[in-house]
């Protein structure tokens, strides 16, 4: 996984929240396609199971299909470019993680990947390796009050 996939930062930060908040055009398609998404988990977790990493890159792109089309303001110009880029590079898979319209757009692509987007995108797209924790969480950083 973790010479797979990795993160990419898209230089764009919005509230979950308000993301979701928005109304959807067409209910019913919106719900169709959460309830497809949530299957798709359960694709996710079988092909991880089975390691078959390829297939579970190419479950992303149908996965952010389904997200992008379940709401406008999911996506936008510099996302879509961002997407279309990583694509035309190369990658197998990409989905935008959490709620849309910025955070983290998570890759799947061969290992020459990683570099080919790395000098071909700007300063504001870090890119961020992806691993397995077995430990559970932690907090990493508490503020003294």
């Amino acid at each position: 996984i973790n010479e797979e996939f990795f993160l990419i930062y898209t230089g764009q930060t919005r509230s979950a929240s308000e993301v979701l908040r928005e109304n959807a055009v067409d209910d019913e398609d919106k719900l169709s396609r959460l309830r497809r998404i949530r299957e798709q988990a359960d694709d996710a977790v079988e092909l991880l199971e089975n390691g078959d990493l390829e297939r579970l890159g190419l479950l992303l792109n149908s996965a952010w299909s389904l997200k992008r089309g379940s709401s406008g303001s999911i996506s936008n110009h510099q996302i879509d470019s961002l997407f279309d880029k990583v694509s035309e590079l190369g990658a197998n898979g990409a989905k935008l993680l959490g709620a849309g319209s910025g955070g983290f757009l998570l890759v799947h692509g061969n290992s020459e990947l990683r570099s080919k987007i790395s000098s071909s995108l700007g300063d504001e797209n870090r890119i961020l390796s992806v691993g397995i924790d077995f430990s559970g969480s932690k907090i990493i950083h508490a503020n003294e009050a």
